[in-house]
C-alpha cells in the first residue's frame, strides 16, 4: 500500500504544481496569485489584480490541449483581505457529475455554493449553509439544520453575477422541511411573536432550555418550548441563540 499512496500523493502535488502554473500564466502580469485549484479537466484560480481591489478574483478554465479556455470568472464572493490572509477560502471540489462545489468551513457549520456547467458556462444550482446546533450542552449532542437558497436555485444565474453577501442573505434562506431538537446556547433567548424585532416580548429562554425548532424566517426560528408543567410555548427566537 506504501508505494501506491505515495505515487498518488505525488500525483496530488504535482496536479497542483501545474494547476499553480498554469494560473501564472493567465492571470494579469500585476496580479497576485493566492490559491489555485486543480479540478482534473479543469482548474481554477484565485487572485488579486489590484491592492485596491476590494475583492478577489476567483476564475475557471477548461483544460485544453495546447491552450486553457476561460469559463468564468467572479468578483463578488471572497474579499481580498480574506484571500490575503487566507482565512475564509473556500475549498472548490468537483464531483463525478461534474459539479463544481465551494464549501466554506467554520467551527459550527459550512457555507456552500453548488455550480454546474451548461454550454460551456457555469451556473449557480443551489447554495444554504449548514448548522451544528446543540441538542444539550452536557452531553454534546448535536443536530444539523440546513437552510437553502430557494430564490437563487434555477440554474440561471451565471457564476459572473453571484455576489455571496446576497445568495447568503438571511431573508434568501428557507429551512429544509422538519423539525429539529435544540438547545439555547445564549445566556438569555429573547422570545418573539413572530419573525421581526418589532415583536419582541419581555419572555425568555436561558442557556440549556431545550426546544423544538419548526420553521426559519428572516432570521428568526419558530420554536416550541415545553414547560415543566407540560404546557407548550410557540414563540421566535433570534438564528444566534441556538447556534
Amino acid at each position: 500500500m506504501k508505494p501506491y499512496f505515495f505515487t498518488f500523493l505525488i500525483f496530488l502535488l504535482s496536479s497542483k504544481a501545474l494547476a499553480g502554473e498554469l494560473c501564472k500564466e493567465l492571470i494579469p502580469d500585476e496580479a497576485a496569485l493566492f490559491q489555485s485549484y486543480d479540478l482534473g479537466k479543469d482548474f481554477a484560480c484565485l487572485y488579486n489584480t489590484s491592492d485596491t481591489d476590494e475583492y478577489a478574483t476567483l476564475s475557471f478554465y477548461s483544460k485544453q490541449k495546447n491552450a486553457s479556455r476561460l469559463i468564468a470568472s467572479n468578483k463578488s464572493l471572497i474579499t481580498a483581505n480574506d484571500a490575503r490572509d487566507q482565512m475564509n477560502v473556500p475549498d472548490i471540489n468537483k464531483s463525478d457529475n461534474g459539479s463544481v462545489q465551494l464549501l466554506w468551513s467554520y467551527p459550527n457549520g459550512v457555507d456552500w455554493l453548488k455550480l454546474s456547467f451548461s454550454n460551456g458556462e457555469l451556473y449557480l444550482v443551489n447554495a444554504g449553509k449548514e448548522l451544528r446546533l446543540p441538542v444539550s450542552l452536557v452531553e454534546g449532542e448535536v443536530n444539523s439544520l440546513v437552510l437553502v437558497n430557494v430564490a437563487k436555485g434555477s440554474s440561471t444565474v451565471p457564476f459572473s453575477k453571484i455576489n455571496r453577501d446576497q445568495v447568503f442573505d438571511k431573508n434568501a434562506l428557507s429551512l429544509e422541511p422538519g423539525s429539529f431538537a435544540a438547545a439555547v446556547s445564549q445566556d438569555k433567548a429573547t422570545l418573539y411573536i413572530d419573525a421581526s424585532e418589532g415583536s419582541r416580548t419581555k419572555g425568555y429562554l436561558i442557556k440549556g432550555d431545550r426546544v423544538r425548532i419548526l420553521e426559519y424566517r428572516f432570521g428568526f426560528l419558530k420554536i416550541a418550548y415545553e414547560s415543566k408543567s407540560g404546557a407548550v410555548l410557540h414563540r421566535w427566537v433570534e438564528l444566534s441563540s441556538v447556534i
